[in-house]
Protein backbone atom coordinates (compact mmCIF):
# COMPACT_ATOMS: atom_id res chain seq x y z
CA UNK A 1 0.00 0.00 0.00
CA UNK A 2 1.38 3.38 -1.13
CA UNK A 3 1.71 6.03 1.80
CA UNK A 4 2.80 9.55 2.44
CA UNK A 5 5.45 9.16 4.99
CA UNK A 6 6.77 13.23 5.15
CA UNK A 7 6.05 16.96 4.29
CA UNK A 8 8.81 18.87 4.10
CA UNK A 9 8.15 22.33 4.03
CA UNK A 10 10.09 25.82 4.06
CA UNK A 11 9.67 29.33 4.43
CA UNK A 12 5.62 28.26 3.75
CA UNK A 13 3.41 30.42 5.55
CA UNK A 14 3.70 30.17 9.89
CA UNK A 15 6.41 28.04 8.85
CA UNK A 16 9.97 30.08 8.72
CA UNK A 17 12.60 27.98 7.99
CA UNK A 18 12.66 24.22 7.10
CA UNK A 19 10.71 21.83 8.42
CA UNK A 20 10.10 18.20 8.40
CA UNK A 21 6.17 17.28 9.16
CA UNK A 22 5.83 12.95 9.70
CA UNK A 23 2.87 11.91 8.68
CA UNK A 24 2.76 8.32 8.33
CA UNK A 25 1.26 6.58 11.28
CA UNK A 26 0.41 2.83 12.23
CA UNK A 27 -3.24 3.26 11.03
CA UNK A 28 -4.61 3.07 7.60
CA UNK A 29 -5.76 6.86 7.78
CA UNK A 30 -3.89 9.51 8.60
CA UNK A 31 -6.04 12.64 11.03
CA UNK A 32 -4.72 15.77 11.59
CA UNK A 33 -5.86 17.68 14.69
CA UNK A 34 -5.21 20.94 16.38
CA UNK A 35 -6.80 23.79 17.45
CA UNK A 36 -7.50 27.13 15.12
CA UNK A 37 -4.72 28.15 13.72
CA UNK A 38 -2.24 25.98 14.55
CA UNK A 39 -1.66 25.00 10.71
CA UNK A 40 -3.75 22.40 9.74
CA UNK A 41 -5.27 24.09 6.49
CA UNK A 42 -1.68 25.04 5.88
CA UNK A 43 -0.48 22.07 5.82
CA UNK A 44 -3.28 20.29 3.98
CA UNK A 45 -2.73 22.98 1.06
CA UNK A 46 0.88 22.35 1.19
CA UNK A 47 0.36 18.82 0.09
CA UNK A 48 -2.08 19.66 -2.28
CA UNK A 49 0.37 22.39 -4.13
CA UNK A 50 3.40 19.93 -3.39
CA UNK A 51 1.66 16.54 -5.45
CA UNK A 52 0.20 19.21 -8.26
CA UNK A 53 1.32 22.57 -7.86
CA UNK A 54 -1.07 25.42 -9.30
CA UNK A 55 -3.49 22.58 -10.68
CA UNK A 56 -3.89 21.32 -6.86
CA UNK A 57 -4.00 25.12 -5.74
CA UNK A 58 -6.95 25.93 -8.37
CA UNK A 59 -9.18 22.45 -7.10
CA UNK A 60 -8.84 24.76 -3.38
CA UNK A 61 -9.18 28.21 -4.18
CA UNK A 62 -11.05 28.40 -7.95
CA UNK A 63 -11.05 32.05 -7.96
CA UNK A 64 -7.51 32.94 -6.45
CA UNK A 65 -4.62 33.76 -7.99
CA UNK A 66 -1.70 31.78 -7.75
CA UNK A 67 1.27 33.61 -7.97
CA UNK A 68 -0.36 36.43 -5.77
CA UNK A 69 -1.31 33.60 -3.16
CA UNK A 70 3.05 32.37 -3.33
CA UNK A 71 3.44 35.94 -2.21
CA UNK A 72 1.43 36.15 0.52
CA UNK A 73 2.35 32.49 1.67
CA UNK A 74 6.20 33.48 1.49
CA UNK A 75 6.84 33.42 5.85
CA UNK A 76 7.54 37.05 7.59
CA UNK A 77 10.46 35.63 9.18
CA UNK A 78 12.27 33.16 5.69
CA UNK A 79 15.87 34.47 5.79
CA UNK A 80 17.87 34.05 2.26
CA UNK A 81 16.86 33.55 -0.91
CA UNK A 82 12.86 34.39 -1.54
CA UNK A 83 11.50 30.65 -1.95
CA UNK A 84 9.54 28.13 -0.76
CA UNK A 85 10.26 24.78 -0.72
CA UNK A 86 7.02 22.17 -0.89
CA UNK A 87 7.87 18.47 -1.09
CA UNK A 88 6.65 15.29 -0.03
CA UNK A 89 7.86 11.42 0.85
CA UNK A 90 6.18 8.47 -0.38
CA UNK A 91 6.61 4.74 0.56
CA UNK A 92 5.85 3.03 -2.41
CA UNK A 93 6.49 -1.02 -1.45
CA UNK A 94 7.30 -1.76 -4.99
CA UNK A 95 9.46 0.95 -6.21
CA UNK A 96 10.79 2.20 -2.89
CA UNK A 97 11.09 6.26 -1.68
CA UNK A 98 9.51 8.47 -4.06
CA UNK A 99 9.95 12.25 -3.15
CA UNK A 100 8.22 15.07 -5.32
CA UNK A 101 9.36 18.29 -4.34
CA UNK A 102 8.64 21.85 -5.92
CA UNK A 103 10.59 25.16 -5.04
CA UNK A 104 8.83 28.68 -6.16
CA UNK A 105 11.69 31.19 -6.54
CA UNK A 106 9.73 34.46 -5.90
CA UNK A 107 12.15 36.95 -7.78
CA UNK A 108 9.32 40.06 -7.85
CA UNK A 109 7.49 41.33 -11.16
CA UNK A 110 10.69 42.83 -12.23
CA UNK A 111 13.01 40.10 -12.86
CA UNK A 112 9.52 37.68 -14.11
CA UNK A 113 7.92 36.89 -10.64
CA UNK A 114 7.43 33.37 -9.89
CA UNK A 115 9.51 30.56 -11.38
CA UNK A 116 8.77 27.07 -10.23
CA UNK A 117 10.96 23.80 -9.89
CA UNK A 118 9.52 20.44 -9.98
CA UNK A 119 11.32 17.31 -9.23
CA UNK A 120 10.53 13.49 -8.62
CA UNK A 121 13.23 10.99 -7.18
CA UNK A 122 12.66 7.13 -7.13
CA UNK A 123 14.73 5.91 -4.08
CA UNK A 124 17.31 9.07 -4.89
CA UNK A 125 17.33 9.16 -8.71
CA UNK A 126 16.09 11.60 -10.92
CA UNK A 127 13.44 10.11 -13.72
CA UNK A 128 15.15 9.07 -16.57
CA UNK A 129 14.36 11.71 -19.52
CA UNK A 130 13.94 10.86 -23.20
CA UNK A 131 15.45 13.00 -25.97
CA UNK A 132 14.07 16.56 -26.16
CA UNK A 133 12.09 16.16 -23.04
CA UNK A 134 11.64 18.48 -20.42
CA UNK A 135 12.36 17.58 -16.91
CA UNK A 136 9.00 19.59 -15.54
CA UNK A 137 6.27 18.05 -18.81
CA UNK A 138 8.12 15.08 -17.56
CA UNK A 139 7.44 15.17 -13.85
CA UNK A 140 3.73 16.78 -14.34
CA UNK A 141 2.83 13.86 -16.30
CA UNK A 142 4.78 11.10 -14.18
CA UNK A 143 2.81 12.20 -10.92
CA UNK A 144 -0.46 12.36 -12.83
CA UNK A 145 -0.14 9.31 -14.38
CA UNK A 146 1.14 7.69 -10.57
CA UNK A 147 -1.47 10.08 -8.49
CA UNK A 148 -4.32 11.57 -10.56
CA UNK A 149 -5.14 14.04 -9.27
CA UNK A 150 -9.22 12.80 -9.66
CA UNK A 151 -8.24 10.10 -7.30
CA UNK A 152 -6.08 12.09 -4.55
CA UNK A 153 -9.05 14.49 -4.38
CA UNK A 154 -10.70 11.84 -2.34
CA UNK A 155 -8.12 10.85 -0.11
CA UNK A 156 -7.31 14.45 0.95
CA UNK A 157 -10.37 15.73 3.02
CA UNK A 158 -9.85 19.27 4.88
CA UNK A 159 -12.63 19.03 7.38
CA UNK A 160 -13.38 23.36 7.35
CA UNK A 161 -13.78 22.86 3.31
CA UNK A 162 -16.49 20.16 3.50
CA UNK A 163 -19.05 22.59 2.50
CA UNK A 164 -17.27 23.15 -0.83
CA UNK A 165 -18.33 20.04 -2.19
CA UNK A 166 -19.97 21.06 -5.41
CA UNK A 167 -23.13 18.51 -5.07
CA UNK A 168 -23.74 18.79 -8.56
CA UNK A 169 -20.31 16.85 -9.55
CA UNK A 170 -20.68 14.27 -6.65
CA UNK A 171 -21.88 11.45 -9.15
CA UNK A 172 -18.63 12.47 -11.10
CA UNK A 173 -16.90 11.88 -8.23
CA UNK A 174 -18.84 8.84 -7.38
CA UNK A 175 -17.63 6.98 -10.65
CA UNK A 176 -14.71 8.28 -11.14
CA UNK A 177 -14.10 6.62 -7.43
CA UNK A 178 -15.76 3.18 -8.38
CA UNK A 179 -13.54 3.11 -11.80
CA UNK A 180 -10.30 3.35 -9.66
CA UNK A 181 -11.82 0.21 -7.30
CA UNK A 182 -12.48 -2.18 -9.96
CA UNK A 183 -9.50 -1.09 -12.22
CA UNK A 184 -10.69 1.60 -14.44
CA UNK A 185 -8.50 4.36 -13.14
CA UNK A 186 -5.68 1.57 -14.40
CA UNK A 187 -6.61 1.00 -17.58
CA UNK A 188 -6.45 5.47 -18.19
CA UNK A 189 -3.02 5.52 -16.54
CA UNK A 190 -1.72 2.61 -19.04
CA UNK A 191 -3.16 4.52 -21.68
CA UNK A 192 -0.96 7.61 -20.49
CA UNK A 193 2.12 4.60 -20.25
CA UNK A 194 1.09 3.66 -23.62
CA UNK A 195 1.52 7.58 -25.57
CA UNK A 196 4.36 7.97 -23.75
CA UNK A 197 6.25 4.83 -24.99
CA UNK A 198 4.59 6.01 -28.54
CA UNK A 199 6.38 9.09 -28.43
CA UNK A 200 9.53 7.14 -27.58
CA UNK A 201 9.01 4.97 -30.34
CA UNK A 202 8.03 7.43 -33.19
CA UNK A 203 11.65 10.12 -31.85
CA UNK A 204 13.45 6.87 -32.04
CA UNK A 205 12.36 5.67 -35.48
CA UNK A 206 12.47 9.31 -36.66
CA UNK A 207 16.10 10.94 -38.73
CA UNK A 208 17.85 13.24 -36.64
CA UNK A 209 16.85 15.69 -38.39
CA UNK A 210 13.42 15.42 -37.76
CA UNK A 211 12.68 14.97 -34.18
CA UNK A 212 11.75 18.33 -33.65
CA UNK A 213 9.28 18.31 -36.04
CA UNK A 214 7.51 15.32 -34.69
CA UNK A 215 7.79 16.62 -31.50
CA UNK A 216 5.74 19.85 -32.15
CA UNK A 217 3.24 17.59 -34.03
CA UNK A 218 3.14 15.11 -31.77
CA UNK A 219 2.27 18.05 -29.03
CA UNK A 220 0.00 19.44 -31.39
CA UNK A 221 -1.90 16.13 -31.31
CA UNK A 222 -2.16 16.13 -27.83
CA UNK A 223 -3.25 19.89 -28.00
CA UNK A 224 -6.15 18.89 -30.04
CA UNK A 225 -6.93 16.32 -28.89
CA UNK A 226 -7.78 18.25 -25.10
CA UNK A 227 -9.58 20.99 -26.89
CA UNK A 228 -11.91 18.17 -28.68
CA UNK A 229 -12.46 17.25 -25.01
CA UNK A 230 -13.34 20.43 -24.13
CA UNK A 231 -15.59 21.69 -27.02
CA UNK A 232 -17.27 17.90 -26.39
CA UNK A 233 -17.55 19.15 -23.08
CA UNK A 234 -19.27 22.81 -24.06
CA UNK A 235 -21.40 20.38 -26.79
CA UNK A 236 -22.63 18.89 -23.77
CA UNK A 237 -23.59 21.76 -22.08
CA UNK A 238 -25.18 24.23 -24.58
CA UNK A 239 -26.91 20.95 -25.06
CA UNK A 240 -28.70 20.74 -21.56
CA UNK A 241 -29.49 24.29 -22.06
CA UNK A 242 -30.67 23.74 -25.37
CA UNK A 243 -33.45 21.08 -23.78
CA UNK A 244 -34.06 23.21 -21.15
CA UNK A 245 -34.39 26.18 -23.37
CA UNK A 246 -37.32 24.56 -25.28
CA UNK A 247 -38.90 23.25 -22.55
CA UNK A 248 -39.32 26.79 -21.25
CA UNK A 249 -40.76 27.87 -24.77
CA UNK A 250 -43.19 24.93 -24.80
CA UNK A 251 -44.11 26.04 -21.61
CA UNK A 252 -44.74 29.84 -22.43
CA UNK A 253 -46.54 28.20 -25.22
CA UNK A 254 -49.10 26.73 -23.38
CA UNK A 255 -49.72 29.77 -21.23
CA UNK A 256 -50.07 32.08 -24.18
CA UNK A 257 -52.71 29.59 -25.81
CA UNK A 258 -54.43 29.61 -22.16
CA UNK A 259 -54.47 33.59 -22.12
CA UNK A 260 -55.72 33.94 -25.56
CA UNK A 261 -58.32 31.44 -24.71
CA UNK A 262 -59.55 33.02 -22.13
CA UNK A 263 -59.12 36.13 -23.54
CA UNK A 264 -61.09 34.76 -26.76
CA UNK A 265 -64.16 33.82 -24.24
CA UNK A 266 -63.71 37.17 -22.28
CA UNK A 267 -63.94 39.52 -25.63
CA UNK A 268 -67.04 37.46 -27.32
CA UNK A 269 -68.83 38.83 -24.01
CA UNK A 270 -67.18 42.40 -24.24
CA UNK A 271 -68.74 42.34 -28.28
CA UNK A 272 -72.22 41.30 -27.10
CA UNK A 273 -72.61 44.01 -24.27
CA UNK A 274 -71.14 46.51 -27.21
CA UNK A 275 -73.84 45.79 -29.10
CA UNK A 276 -76.63 45.65 -26.76
CA UNK A 277 -75.33 49.16 -25.83
CA UNK A 278 -75.16 50.20 -29.12
CA UNK A 279 -78.95 48.87 -29.59
CA UNK A 280 -79.73 50.96 -26.28
CA UNK A 281 -77.78 54.35 -27.45
CA UNK A 282 -79.65 54.23 -30.91
CA UNK A 283 -83.23 53.75 -29.33
CA UNK A 284 -82.45 56.66 -26.91
CA UNK A 285 -81.39 59.01 -29.66
CA UNK A 286 -84.32 57.99 -31.70
CA UNK A 287 -86.79 59.07 -28.56
CA UNK A 288 -84.76 62.31 -28.19
CA UNK A 289 -85.19 62.93 -31.77
CA UNK A 290 -89.10 62.55 -31.55
CA UNK A 291 -88.78 64.75 -28.54
CA UNK A 292 -86.89 67.19 -30.43
CA UNK A 293 -89.42 67.64 -33.49
CA UNK A 294 -92.14 67.21 -31.55
CA UNK A 295 -92.67 68.86 -27.69
CA UNK A 296 -89.70 71.06 -26.99
CA UNK A 297 -90.89 73.55 -29.73
CA UNK A 298 -93.50 73.88 -27.83
CA UNK A 299 -91.97 73.93 -24.51
CA UNK A 300 -89.32 76.27 -25.23
CA UNK A 301 -91.86 78.61 -26.84
CA UNK A 302 -94.48 78.44 -24.17
CA UNK A 303 -97.96 78.34 -24.03
CA UNK A 304 -100.24 81.04 -23.31
CA UNK A 305 -102.43 81.97 -20.74
CA UNK A 306 -105.24 82.22 -23.45
CA UNK A 307 -105.12 79.78 -26.05
CA UNK A 308 -107.72 81.02 -28.63
CA UNK A 309 -104.46 83.86 -29.08
CA UNK A 310 -103.40 80.83 -31.68
CA UNK A 311 -106.44 80.74 -33.22
CA UNK A 312 -105.84 76.81 -32.85
CA UNK A 313 -109.28 76.07 -34.20
CA UNK A 314 -108.92 77.79 -36.79
CA UNK A 315 -105.66 76.92 -38.24
CA UNK A 316 -107.38 73.20 -37.63
CA UNK A 317 -110.18 74.03 -39.72
CA UNK A 318 -108.29 76.10 -42.62
CA UNK A 319 -105.74 73.20 -42.37
CA UNK A 320 -108.80 70.46 -43.01
CA UNK A 321 -110.03 72.54 -45.70
CA UNK A 322 -106.51 72.66 -47.49
CA UNK A 323 -106.72 68.78 -47.34
CA UNK A 324 -110.13 68.61 -48.75
CA UNK A 325 -109.22 70.66 -51.65
CA UNK A 326 -106.43 68.61 -52.08
CA UNK A 327 -108.27 65.60 -52.79
CA UNK A 328 -110.91 66.92 -54.80
CA UNK A 329 -107.90 68.34 -57.14
CA UNK A 330 -106.54 64.71 -57.40
CA UNK A 331 -110.24 63.26 -57.99
CA UNK A 332 -110.64 65.65 -61.13
CA UNK A 333 -107.34 64.30 -62.10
Amino acid sequence: MVSFSRLTIRNFKRFAGEHDIRLKGDGRVTIIAAQNGVGKTTTMDAIHVALYGKRGFSSLYPEGDFHKWLEAAYSVEGKGDRHILLALDIDDPIQGTIRISRTYWLMGEEYGGVEEEVGVEISGKPLPREPGESRTGLAERWIEDYLPHAAMRRFLVDGERLNDLDPKRIDDEIVRGIDDVIGIGLLHRLKHHLNSTKRSTLRALTPEDQIDSVSKLLDLLEKYKEEKGASKSQLEACQSVLEASNSRIVEIQEEIENLTREGGSKNAKLRLDYAIRQSELTSSRRDVHQHLMESLPFVVAGLPSDLSEWQIEEVIAEKRSSERIEEQVEFLR
